[in-house]
């Protein structure tokens, strides 16, 4: 019985470590405006949770860090806080993270690109 309970706990540590993953992203991310108070503390809890649950942060960060879509500041600044703080363990992500960032600076310059030319009605 005693190893039952002992999976038991792991699996409700797991579902846990997920949920409060999963809430902090969705606190960081929810308003466009910068409010400190509330998403620096988020951005700072999944910065330590990155030390034993990379690969959870990590993954919930780039379901809202995506090509062709403008981030959120502190998705990139949480992002960068991951590879300054766990830099072995940020490794695997870097090309994923890398390719996305190339593809938000291109769209980027396109739609500044387009909105600087002028409509023509002729």
């Amino acid at each position: 019985m005693g190893a039952m309970s002992g999976l038991d706990d792991a699996v409700a540590a797991k579902a846990c470590t997920g949920r409060l993953v999963a809430m902090a992203v969705e606190e960081m991310t929810k308003q466009a405006d910068l409010v400190r108070e509330v998403q620096e503390p988020c951005s700072a809890v999944l910065v330590a949770m990155g030390g034993w649950h990379i690969d959870r942060v990590t993954d919930a960060l780039m379901l809202k860090f995506q090509p062709s879509h403008v981030p959120h500041v502190f998705t990139v600044s949480t992002l960068d806080g991951l590879a300054r703080a766990h830099p072995t363990e940020s490794l695997p992500y870097l090309k994923q993270v890398l390719e996305t960032m190339v593809a938000n600076i291109r769209y980027s310059v396109t739609c500044l690109y387009l909105r600087a030319q002028p409509i023509s009605l002729a």
